[in-house]
């Protein structure tokens, strides 16, 4: 039964094939010479003379300046209104999560509990100082001074 089914399969591949061959070379196409041909965009071959003589490290030394002033403006703060000094309860707050934080990577257990002192802490510094903590995290974990608890994500 597979044989006759198999062989009718291939003879009727073989006869759509053909009929699919036989109609491809029925079709008309367009002759070439009749499709017309894109006119080139004809390239300026040189600057305007205004464009030459800008100076483009005068240029680039505005453009920085004026995202500086503009990154700023946004966050509030930049050359024009520098961030406000930290208050000592703030200094003192940031003071006491640099220690919490240094105590816990040194505890050599780092489990669920850690994981959120660790993330509570880390809201009180600033960016810099965030970045150190992090880096002491993962340098202790990467050195394996610091086991994670049940296989648990760091942070």
């Amino acid at each position: 039964m597979y044989k006759i089914l198999s062989i009718v399969m291939l003879a009727l591949g073989l006869a759509v094939g053909a009929w699919w061959g036989n109609r491809q070379a029925r079709v008309q196409a367009a002759p070439i010479a009749d499709v017309p041909s894109p006119t080139p965009y004809a390239l300026p071959t040189a600057l305007p003379a205004v464009a030459a003589s800008i100076d483009m490290s005068a240029l680039r030394a505005m453009i920085k300046e004026e995202l500086t002033a503009a990154l700023g403006a946004k966050e509030g703060t930049g050359p024009a209104n520098p961030p406000p000094p930290p208050s000592p309860e703030t200094l003192a707050k940031r003071r006491d999560a640099q220690v919490d934080i240094e105590g816990m990577v040194a505890g050599g257990v780092w489990g669920n509990e850690q994981r959120i002192q660790f993330q509570q802490r880390l809201a009180v510094l600033d960016p810099q100082e965030r970045d150190r903590a992090l880096q002491q995290l993962f340098s202790s974990l990467n050195q394996g001074a610091l086991k994670l608890e049940a296989g648990r994500p760091p942070l």
